[in-house]
């Protein structure tokens, strides 16, 4: 999660990804799902399977 900081400065973990975060879920995501500011243009590299959330 730290360097998750680091590629989206500001981003919010939601999603299937929060609900793994605090073990509300036994599912388990596909990726890092991230919300940022519908404003922000933020490129999350590929390989880093982060999903952003306009």
């Amino acid at each position: 999660m730290m360097d998750i900081e680091r590629i989206v400065p500001g981003g919010v973990t939601c999603l299937y990804s929060a609900w793994n975060y605090y073990n509300l879920t036994t599912q388990i995501p596909n990726g890092f799902y991230i919300a940022i500011e519908k404003h922000r243009k933020v490129v999350a590299p590929k390989m880093t399977g982060i999903i952003l959330c306009y």
